[in-house]
């Protein structure tokens, strides 16, 4: 188990892996102001769990991270408390998704995949909205602390079991479950009723980590991120 002052350490190495690359991070729980400065990242619009005019979120279940350059918001990732309790995960899944996208028929989703459905229970953390401007996409170090930050402060937050995202199969294709940090992959995780949602689909893949994964992960992550800074020449004082 890592203890409260190993995981500021781990974050802060994290906030200078992003520092030094010459951005900077901005924890908002405004929720008026999220569209607009999810906007200029380029996210032009809101999945149901997270749609601020629709969604009952509060400050002690929900979250967005900002990534800045300068004044400039170009990354953003949001994240929100699911504590299941007792209700199992696909009950859960097919009972929100079932208002948040209605399907004619009645049943919107047909299956969530066995592996999921096995795994994943207790206090979850989700991880949606996430986007980044064009500009910084292939920045994989940069992406990876941000993603990072997120599931730390989720973790530290909420004493959460698992944190989980969804992620296209084009984005998968490039690891961006690997980029992003998370340690289980499943791919087809559910299965939509046809046709699938707009903005989701039947070939998306599900990623998590539990806690145990996540603490080994973070802690050779950070570790590596503090080795390469220290071997960085310092920058010239221009004291002479």
């Amino acid at each position: 188990m890592i203890h409260t002052l190993d995981r500021l350490s781990f974050g802060s190495a994290f906030l200078q892996e992003i520092e030094s690359k010459g951005f900077s991070i901005r924890f908002e729980t405004d929720f008026d102001k999220v569209p607009a400065l999810a906007l200029q990242t380029g996210r032009t619009y809101q999945m149901p769990t997270f749609e601020i005019a629709k969604s009952h979120l509060t400050t002690s279940s929900a979250f967005w991270l900002f990534l800045y350059r300068g004044d400039e918001p170009v990354g953003t990732a949001a994240v929100i408390l699911q504590d299941l309790g007792v209700e199992p995960f696909e009950a859960f899944l097919k009972r929100t998704y079932a208002h948040q996208f209605p399907h004619p028929s009645g049943t919107t989703i047909l299956e969530v995949a066995p592996p999921v459905c096995d795994m994943i229970a207790g206090r979850l953390a989700y991880v949606g909205e996430l986007n980044f401007h064009p500009s910084i996409r292939g920045k994989r170090d940069l992406l990876g602390a941000f993603a990072q930050l997120i599931q730390l402060t989720s973790f530290m937050e909420w004493d959460i079991d698992w944190i989980y995202a969804f992620i296209g199969d084009r984005h998968m294709r490039a690891r961006l479950d690997l980029v992003y940090g998370f340690s289980v992959a499943i791919p087809h995780a559910q299965t939509w009723n046809p046709p699938d949602p707009e903005v989701r689909a039947s070939s998306e893949w599900f990623v998590a980590s539990n806690r145990s994964q996540f603490e080994h992960s973070i802690r050779w992550r950070a570790r590596e991120i503090m080795g390469r800074l220290a071997d960085q020449p310092e920058a010239d004082s221009g004291n002479g």
